[in-house]
C-alpha cells in the first residue's frame, strides 16, 4: 500500500506542469482583449491512450465546437495566414498504470506572440499568457470521458475568461 502512494506521488510530481503556479496563474485575462481570432494546437497522444478510448482529433474538435458556439473564430493552425494568431495549445500527459489506471495531467495554456526588448534591441516569441492545468487519477474505463470533461471545463474557463475581456455587443451572435 506504501509502495503504491509513493508511486502516485512520484508520477504525480513528473506530471506537474512546468510552471508550477500554473493551477490557475494567468498573466491576466487582459492579455485576451481585443484578440480577433485563435487557433488550436493538440499535442500527439500515445497508441495506449488512442486504443483506450481519446483522440487527438476528438479533443480538437471538442475544443474547437465550443468556442465557435461562443462566437469565438477559430481559424487553421497549419494556415500560414495565421502564423502569427494566438493559439490555444492542449498538452494531455497520461502515465498508465497497473494498479490505478490512468495518472494524468492536463494543460491548455494560450500561446501569443510577444516583444522582448533588450535595450535599443527588440525580438519576439511566442509565450504562455494564459493557462490552466489539472491533475487527476482514473480508471482504465473511465479515462476518456473523465479526459474530455476536463479539458471541457478548462475551455470553459478559458471562454469565461476571453468573454469577459471581450463582452459580445448586442449586435453579435444575432
Amino acid at each position: 500500500m506504501q509502495r503504491s502512494f509513493f508511486l502516485i506521488v512520484v508520477v504525480g510530481c513528473f506530471l506537474c506542469p512546468t510552471n508550477p503556479l500554473l493551477a490557475d496563474v494567468n498573466l491576466g485575462r487582459e492579455t485576451l482583449r481585443d484578440i480577433k481570432c485563435f487557433s488550436v494546437s493538440v499535442e500527439r497522444l500515445d497508441d495506449d491512450e488512442i486504443r483506450d478510448g481519446i483522440s487527438k482529433s476528438q479533443l480538437q474538435t471538442d475544443i474547437e465546437l465550443r468556442l465557435r458556439k461562443e462566437g469565438i473564430t477559430v481559424v487553421d493552425h497549419d494556415d500560414t495566414t495565421y502564423f502569427y494568431a494566438p493559439y490555444l495549445y492542449l498538452n494531455c500527459r497520461l502515465i498508465k498504470t497497473e494498479n490505478c489506471g490512468y495518472v494524468y495531467n492536463i494543460l491548455l495554456q494560450l500561446k501569443q506572440w510577444v516583444e522582448l526588448s533588450y535595450g535599443t534591441q527588440r525580438s519576439f516569441c511566442c509565450a504562455t499568457t494564459w493557462g490552466i492545468g489539472k491533475i487527476a487519477i482514473v480508471s482504465t474505463e473511465e479515462m476518456p470521458r473523465h479526459i474530455r470533461d476536463n479539458v471541457a471545463d478548462a475551455v470553459d474557463e478559458f471562454i469565461n475568461d476571453y468573454l469577459a475581456e471581450n463582452p459580445k455587443t448586442t449586435t453579435e451572435g444575432k
